[in-house]
């Protein structure tokens, strides 16, 4: 199993340091890695079991903000006058650990040790607070989350206008399945209707299926294991389940590629995690740079799973191909999936023979 220590960002709070002491007891020499392209990866032994779970509330290592102008400076030093060390692109998205005050009185936020960006030139925010559903026996499926923007009015007929009441967005959806009443009327759950599909939820309550995404289970693909934790992505429903063997763990909403970007279909299996990485990319659609996103899983080419701090639009495409997750989501499936991340290092690589964290894609496009 191959580990990498953190590299040279200021570290999270909290983090450990990288001293001798935080390694496992065997160490071997450093060689290259099977990881991403510039990692340097050390071969040790893996520890003998996966470290305790914390309370997954989403809390990101860093704070952030998005850059609003073009070609922002970045200083060395926290004022005007010190020297330029780069530019950062419009709507770039960079961390910070603090907010300093220059020789001037002008504020910078800190991005690193000897990097600094003025404050008036980005806007700090909030990630989505959305976290998914942690899966029990009691958990009924197939189920659904409210998406739209403005929530999804309920009527008490399928074709009906009036309504009734308004499901906030993110709010979880029970589905009716097919039966029967007085033991010979069938009961459809999906209906079609003069402006599309609309679901039954409830005795005289019926929602729009396009103000909703749907989440069902999946059979395990022919050759994966049978025990193996898996990650299945719906990129038409725009939904995530994860699977310990053929038990779902969690199910969820993401957000993967948009139609020019979209995310593969097939099988594939988790590469290299990292705590944090730094995301950067010339597409056709102009050039991005978001700082040290946390919780990334590799599963395909320079393809994660990942949390996303600068969108709250799940439910809905929105990546390069990537796997959008919300922070709750993608700090429980770090921990979750294999290989382990030993507590004060920043990565690791899966090696061959060694259990791994199976991801599927299916649909093969998102849907409108």
């Amino acid at each position: 199993m191959r580990y990498q220590t953190p590299r040279g960002h200021h570290a999270p709070p909290g983090t450990p340091s990288t001293t001798a002491t935080t390694l496992p007891a065997r160490k071997m020499p450093s060689t290259p890695g099977p990881g991403p392209p510039g990692s340097a990866w050390t071969d040790i032994a893996p520890p003998p079991a996966p470290p305790p779970f914390a309370l997954f509330d989403g809390a990101l290592p860093f704070r952030y903000a998005r850059v609003l102008r073009k070609l922002t400076p970045v200083f060395t030093a926290p004022g005007l006058a010190g020297r330029t060390a780069g530019r950062l692109i419009r709507d770039a998205y960079v961390s910070y650990d603090d907010v300093v005050r220059g020789d001037e009185g002008r504020e910078f936020f800190r991005i690193d040790e000897d990097r600094f960006v003025a404050r008036r030139a980005a806007v700090p925010f909030e990630p989505s607070r959305f976290a998914g559903v942690r899966v029990t026996r009691y958990t009924a499926f197939p189920f659904a989350f409210v998406v739209a923007p403005g929530g999804a009015p309920v009527r008490t007929l399928p074709n009906g206008r009036d309504e009734v009441d308004r499901l906030p967005r993110y709010t979880r959806v029970a589905l009716l399945h097919s039966g029967t009443t007085s033991g010979t009327t069938p009961v459809t759950t999906r209906i079609p209707t003069r402006r599309g599909w609309v679901w039954r939820i409830g005795d005289g309550r019926y929602v729009d299926e396009n103000r909703l995404r749907v989440v069902r289970l999946s059979p395990r693909p022919p050759g994966v294991p049978r025990r193996a934790r898996r990650v299945v992505i719906d990129t038409r429903e725009q939904t995530l389940v994860a699977y310990e063997g053929d038990r779902p763990v969690l199910a969820t909403l993401v957000s993967t590629g948009k139609k020019r970007y979209a995310t593969p279909r097939g099988t594939y299996v988790v590469y290299a995690k990292y705590r944090f990485d730094t995301m950067d990319m010339w597409s056709p659609t102009g050039p991005y740079y978001a700082e040290d996103v946390p919780w990334s899983m590799y599963f395909h080419r320079n393809l994660a799973l990942h949390g996303t701090y600068w969108h709250d639009g799940f439910g809905y495409g929105a990546s390069h191909g990537c796997v959008n997750l919300a922070p709750a989501d993608a700090e429980f499936l770090f921990q979750w999936s294999v290989p382990w991340v030993p507590p004060g290092w920043h990565a690791v690589a899966t090696q061959i023979g060694e259990p791994a964290t199976w991801v599927e894609g299916r649909e093969g496009f998102v849907r409108r």
